[in-house]
């Protein structure tokens, strides 16, 4: 059916390449700045690197999340919340303090990242899997951590789960097409505009 099979990497390689870069990045005198969704994937971000015992500071949109994480027994590790004259002017902290930056990706365009000189620049999605994912992130490297299943996981999930009918909301339609020939009665939960001839 033309459907792309894409397979996640497992997410210990991918966080072990993540803190190679990081490392690779102050080592050499540029500011690692991570990207990740405020809720759920930055928090991921966070934990990964603070378990590597590398010190991290966040965005603004991103602490507070981690707070009510930790309020609810799930750390995220210590962090420094950002603020700006920690990384620029007189009162600039070393690099080696301030450590990673983490921040949600709508900041990877925007002045907040274009006042860095070079940063290296991390975007944390499973969309890294597609070619020119760091072109069209405008960033250095795009690791595929993901929050959803990739194509086997979805296919171990309707066996184990074994329902009656399942509904797809997003992803490649051909998904339904796939599960059909399987047997398993599918559809989309959102028909498209055009009728299939056949179903």
């Amino acid at each position: 059916y033309g459907l792309p099979h894409f397979k996640f990497p497992p997410p210990h390689i991918i966080g072990e390449q993540l803190v190679e870069l990081v490392h690779d990045a102050l080592r050499t005198g540029r500011q690692p700045i991570v990207y990740g969704y405020s809720l759920g994937k930055a928090q991921e971000i966070v934990r990964i690197l603070t378990d590597a015992g590398l010190p991290v500071t966040c965005h603004g949109a991103i602490g507070p999340i981690n707070d009510i994480y930790a309020q609810f027994g799930v750390s995220t590790g210590p962090y420094r919340a950002y603020k700006l004259s920690d990384f620029h002017g007189k009162t600039a902290l070393d690099l080696s303090e301030r450590g990673v930056l983490v921040a949600p990706p709508q900041t990877a365009r925007g002045a907040f990242t274009t006042r860095f000189n070079n940063p290296l620049r991390i975007m944390m999605s499973g969309w890294g899997l597609l070619k020119g994912a760091s072109f069209r992130y405008g960033v250095d490297h795009v690791l595929p951590l993901s929050d959803h299943a990739d194509f086997d996981g979805l296919l171990e999930l309707v066996e184990r789960v074994q329902p009656k009918k399942v509904f797809t909301h997003h992803g490649y339609p051909e998904f339904v097409d796939h599960l059909r020939a399987r047997g398993i009665d599918a559809q989309r939960a959102h028909p498209p505009a055009q009728m299939e001839l056949f179903t």
